[in-house]
């Protein structure tokens, strides 16, 4: 059962066709009448009210078909920046991509974000390059793209094939041999012209092969015919181990190529037994189904009053009614139910293998990335992926102070769906102060709340979440007396930046005496991310502690941490306070027309040209700049474009605030 399992995520940037592959596989493989157009409100996979209506992927959803005697479990994953965090912990638990490239657009900003997000798990992938029927669609220049962007090595497992007016009219599979002509019988006048396309196809492919495989090497070397059962075991081989990228062609709207495509997954991307493991022991278990279960958690979902946890099996098997414990909170997890999903609908099964995705309802005390075991009680946490810090803010202000708390609920189930979302409270209003990845992801998360309430959120202006490091290494030390106790605390602390703009490291250099070192190191922890030492919160920074001694029967808790945020607070003033903000990357694509009034308007903002090219679809401009400067910049674009542009952002790190500079060193009286 494990070895016929395929485990495997559809990932790309937005519009590039991803729920509309994932409903021809469903249509193709049977599992549906007909195909649901995302255009249309009619997707299976996107079944969310929001995502009909918007006609995009928000969260990502699975099911379950069969293809050849193969089971293949599908995620189809949003392409928005803003639902990054949602493929990221998908990705964790996939063994394998299908990353969708559009053929006239080619590699684009997400495209480059979800690959990277593989990489980190060693994922296998498969390319399809869809809407190959588009006028302006390059196979060879896609194919260019992929090895440029990626250090990888593409290598096509089918080829378009175009008639004598330049049309789309069939797809050529150079491993057996075979063309699929979309018009019935292929003309003679094109046979032969096919027949050395495919010769040329096939003799690329060996060729790639050999330099991972023995046995092809020799072959090939001497000029033997390579058959094509060795052939396809050369290429899984190397597709599981990342040495080659297989990539097929096609056109999913209409259904062409899919059924190549799944073919190519049941042939080349790894079951949970072979899939790469290098490096990943820990995150990813041998699949053995009679060793003592271990599963992971990766998602938690509010549906009504019922909650839903996702999570996938590791190696054992997981059966309906098993005793089975939380790794975090030691507590027990009952399985009262377990579930296989089918987008937004469900069937019972009685237990789970190695590799399998399912769900446990009705279980409040999971968290996502929770481990749940059976056996010993020290089994160590499956490790989760680390999730971006959100960036913009905005205030949810709600119609009276009635439905306040309905709202506030609400926010809390999302809180614990979303490991990107942070509500806080505003200090002016006191209203609920909710912080995202994005604009889009603020009216979302508003609109969800309607759902769930029946009030009306009215989302405030957004603001960028800043952040603050230092600009120099400095010292602070503090004394502080309580003579009513007759206690005294003194603390002594260094600052110092760090080159990667990144959390918070806290060291200590005590000598045993007073307060516990990791208590120390858990006050000052606290101290500098929620205790008033930073007006924002601090990135880049390590503080290290050299005293932190209380003396006297009164000298507390409270004493000393008043003597660390002192100490720090003059570290900080000494260091120099940076201010940061977010940064983004963007791309911009408009019509050649426009390209200067768009350039003026991205000087106006501060953006940094990097590149302006243009071609069939006109041009396509990359920049940088801060996020605040293009908050609603797509309504903007759209102004300037006549409709016509289209704008990418995707997030580049933090930058220096445009009104901030290094302060001199203070001098010495």
């Amino acid at each position: 059962m494990v070895d016929s399992l395929r485990t495997l995520g559809i990932v790309a940037h937005i519009d590039a066709g991803k729920t509309t592959l994932t409903e021809r596989i469903l249509f193709e493989t049977g599992s549906r009448r007909f195909p649901g157009e995302v255009d249309e409100g009619t997707a299976a996979m996107d079944w969310m009210r929001l995502e009909q209506e918007r006609g995009i992927s928000i969260a990502a959803a699975s099911t379950r078909v069969s293809w050849r005697g193969t089971r293949l479990q599908i995620v189809d994953t949003p392409g928005h920046v803003d639902f990054t965090a949602e493929v990221a912990r998908c990705l964790r638990i996939l063994d394998s991509v299908v990353v969708v490239v559009d053929a006239v657009r080619g590699v684009e900003s997400q495209t480059q974000t979800v690959w990277r997000q593989a990489d980190q798990w060693r994922c296998a992938r498969l390319v399809f390059v869809n809407k190959m029927d588009r006028p302006g669609a390059d196979f060879a220049a896609t194919l260019r793209s992929l090895a440029d962007t990626f250090s990888c090595r593409p290598v096509p497992i089918t080829i378009p094939l175009f008639d004598e007016a330049g049309a789309f009219a069939g797809l050529g599979e150079p491993i057996h041999g075979t063309v699929e002509w979309f018009a019935g019988a292929i003309p003679d006048l094109e046979q032969q012209l096919l027949k050395i396309q495919m010769d040329h196809a096939r003799d690329r492919l060996v060729e790639a092969c050999a330099e991972s495989d023995d046995e092809i090497l020799a072959d090939f070397v001497v000029g033997r015919s390579v058959a094509d059962d060795r052939l396809v075991r050369g290429l899984r081989r190397a597709c599981g181990a990342g040495v080659l990228v297989p990539v097929l062609a096609g056109a999913a709207l209409l259904g062409r190529g899919v059924d190549l495509l799944l073919d190519a997954i049941c042939d080349f991307l790894p079951s949970p037994r072979d899939r790469d493991r290098t490096g990943l022991e820990a995150a990813f278990p041998s699949a053995d189904p009679m060793a003592p279960l271990l599963a992971l958690v990766f998602k938690i979902e509010h549906e009504g009053d019922e909650v839903r946890s996702h999570l996938r099996v590791f190696r054992g098997v997981l059966r309906r009614g098993m005793p089975l414990q939380c790794a975090r909170s030691g507590a027990p997890v009952e399985v009262s139910e377990l579930w296989v999903m089918h987008a937004s609908s469900h069937e019972s099964v009685e237990a789970a293998g190695p590799g399998e995705i399912v769900v446990i309802p009705s279980c409040p005390s999971l968290r996502t990335g929770d481990t749940v075991h059976q056996g010993p009680a020290d089994t160590l946490p499956l490790p989760m992926p680390e999730f971006p810090e959100p960036v913009v803010a905005a205030v949810f202000e709600t119609v009276d102070l009635a439905s306040r708390s309905r709202v506030e609920r609400a926010l809390a189930e999302l809180l614990a769906d979303d490991p990107t979302l942070r509500v806080g409270q505003d200090l002016e209003s006191g209203l609920p102060l909710v912080t995202g990845m994005g604009e889009l992801h603020l009216e979302i998360v508003a609109e969800r709340v309607h759902e769930r309430t029946g009030t009306r959120v009215r989302v405030g202006p957004p603001r960028v979440a800043q952040r603050v490091s230092v600009w120099r290494e400095a010292r602070g030390a503090a004394t502080v007396v309580d003579h009513g106790l007759d206690a005294t605390a003194h603390a002594e602390i260094t600052i110092q930046p760090l080159q990667l703009l990144e959390g918070i490291e806290v060291h200590d250099e005590l000598d045993g005496r007073g307060s516990s070192r990791p208590e120390v190191r858990k006050l000052v922890t606290d101290l500098a991310v929620e205790g008033g030492a930073f007006d924002s919160a601090p990135v880049g920074i390590r503080l290290t502690v050299h005293a932190a001694v209380g003396e006297g029967k009164g000298a507390g808790v409270a004493l000393l941490q008043q003597a660390l945020l002192i100490a720090m607070q003059k570290a900080v003033g000494g260091a120099g306070l940076r201010r940061l903000e977010p940064a983004v990357d963007v791309l911009v694509q408009c019509p050649v027309a426009s390209t200067s009034v768009v350039l003026d308007d991205l000087a106006l903002r501060g953006a940094v040209v990097r590149q302006v090219s243009s071609g069939q679809m006109g041009s396509k401009i990359q920049a940088r700049g801060a996020l605040r400067a293009f908050l609603g910049y797509a309504t903007r674009l759209r102004s300037l474009t006549k409709g016509r542009g289209e704008a990418f952002l995707a997030p580049a790190g933090l930058l220096d605030c445009a009104d901030d500079a290094e302060p001199a060193v203070p001098t010495q009286n």
